[in-house]
């Protein structure tokens, strides 16, 4: 790092500076958020898609996957001619997210490691990104629920997709690539609210329910086309469910009449699936465990789902995506063509948000076209002290079912997790798995989650437990889990396939 009089780093000697609005002199071309023209960068706003803002609490970033590239191919456009010394700038609000994408540029169209960037940018790289969905009141305090991510980590989570072949160089420095992978990124993400965390490996997304309720027209709108199967109750009009706002502490899922509450803050999850316990197939036509109960303790403020909630409303999300893609596909025609064999359901069908729209779906819908199904019930309360953070014996049963997902040689077999929202159990779970075929660093996953699923890991307690997880070594001691026979999957370059 080379500073100059004007408080700027110099990242590329004559070539890239990087520092805050005003530092560069007059002589080089400067380039901001602002400066970013894509309708795909969004203007380099952070935002969470199907979600308002203000759902979003103190989370400020890091930037989608697209923006990230987007905004690399920007900044690889303007190195390319000799003439000129580009300097990046940010204002202060905007530091840590320019400071991500920065150091991702340096890492995928340079050929840097997170360590390098870390070195040239230090008091950056220390910057901490508040985790989804955060209570704002958290970061004013000294709060041990405040959040621990820093920058640091999505330079290593980008680097880490680097080196597993999951991104390349023409990601930034090809723009049909740039387009082609931000446009399938955005499109999976707005038509199916998934992101793909491994490509071709591993997907996350909300319960398909919430995305074939939604009344905008291009998101998904079936569950299957063949049988027909839209499990939506009859009761449940358009204009009912465009009504849905975002879940509040005081809103009260239904329960059966015959519900009997555990204890409160009582872990509620089960480890049975479909006829039977995880890993084992579903019979077609069966149908999912009966309808679970929500814990006292759900009942309570303080629980990511009361977030996590999608407010639905007739056209949302704007203009972007309309006009420009054929109809959604329903969501079993997805997954195969996708080529996702197995889903596993990590939120109760019944939980708040999804109660209010008829629950989730039957697998049995699943099953009857050959994709295997489990359900791992995990809690979503945080009032318990546990953060929604998967219990142990979750975790084990998860991973046993997914190494027994070795199916179908010709036809895929990726895994899918959900939860209702998509963002907190099941992307930890995912984590968890990645990190076990992988041996990844969970700090750099944590990093790369943020960027490839906005909205990711949503309690500070999510967040600690991946970050202390160094590889597969520190997770098979914290679980208990065999990692004999295990080994990193290929690393053939992915051609920046995440969507």
């Amino acid at each position: 790092m080379i500073a100059d009089s004007m408080s700027s780093s110099t990242l590329i000697p004559q070539r890239l500076c990087y520092g805050p609005t005003g530092s560069a002199t007059s002589d080089k071309a400067v380039l901001t958020l602002k400066d970013v023209t894509a309708p795909g960068f969004r203007e380099g706003c952070y935002g969470v898609c199907h979600y308002p803002a203000e759902a979003l609490g103190g989370c400020v970033g890091p930037l989608a996957f697209d923006q990230m590239l987007w905004f690399g191919l920007e900044l690889d456009t303007r190195l390319k001619d000799p003439s000129k010394f580009v300097a990046v700038q940010y204002e202060a609000e905007e530091r840590q997210n320019v400071a991500v994408l920065t150091g991702a540029y340096l890492v995928l169209g340079q050929g840097w490691s997170a360590n390098e960037v870390c070195i040239a940018l230090p008091e950056d790289a220390a910057l901490t990104l508040p985790c989804s969905w955060i209570d704002p009141g958290d970061l004013k305090t000294s709060h041990p629920r405040t959040p621990s991510m820093v920058v640091q980590d999505c330079w290593e989570g980008v680097q880490m997709a680097r080196d597993l072949g999951w991104l390349s160089k023409d990601s930034v420095q090809d723009g049909v690539m740039t387009s082609l992978a931000a446009s399938k990124f955005w499109k999976t993400t707005y038509q199916y609210d998934g992101a793909w965390l491994v490509p071709g490996d591993v997907f996350v997304m909300a319960d398909p329910m919430t995305t074939i309720k939604d009344p905008d027209p291009v998101t998904c709108a079936a569950f299957c086309r063949e049988r027909c199967a839209d499990p939506a109750p009859e009761e449940d009009s358009l204009d009912e469910i465009r009504g849905i706002s975002k879940c509040t502490a005081s809103s009260r899922a239904q329960l059966p009449a015959s519900a009997s509450l555990p204890e409160e803050g009582a872990a509620c999850w089960s480890d049975v699936g479909i006829s039977g316990a995880v890993g084992e197939e579903a019979k077609p036509g069966a149908s999912s465990e009966p309808l679970g109960h929500l814990g006292a303790g759900d009942q309570l403020a303080g629980m990511s789902t009361h977030t996590v909630c999608k407010a639905y409303r007739p056209g949302a999300g704007g203009g972007r995506g309309h006009g420009e893609w054929p109809e959604a596909k329903p969501f079993v025609d997805f997954l195969l063509e996708e080529g996702i064999r197995a889903v596993v359901r990590v939120n109760k069908p019944d939980e708040r948000g999804l109660a209010e729209i008829g629950g989730s779906y039957d697998a049995g819908l699943l099953t009857s076209f050959g994709i295997r199904h489990a359900n791992v019930f995990v809690s979503d309360a945080t009032s318990d002290g546990a953060g929604a953070v998967p219990p142990d014996l979750a975790v084990r049963r998860f991973l046993s079912f997914a190494r027994d997902t070795n199916m179908n040689p010709d036809g895929g077999s990726a895994i899918l997790v959900h939860c209702k929202g998509g963002f907190g159990r099941s992307v930890f779970l995912a984590c968890i798995l990645v990190i076990h075929k992988y041996s990844v660093s969970g700090r750099g996953l944590l990093g790369w989650a943020r960027i490839a699923r906005p909205g990711a890991i949503t309690t500070p307690e999510q967040e600690a437990v991946l970050r202390s997880l160094s590889g597969r070594a520190d997770l098979s001691r914290r679980y208990g889990v065999s990692c004999e026979g295990e080994c990193s999957m290929s690393r053939t370059p992915a051609c920046c396939t995440v969507s």
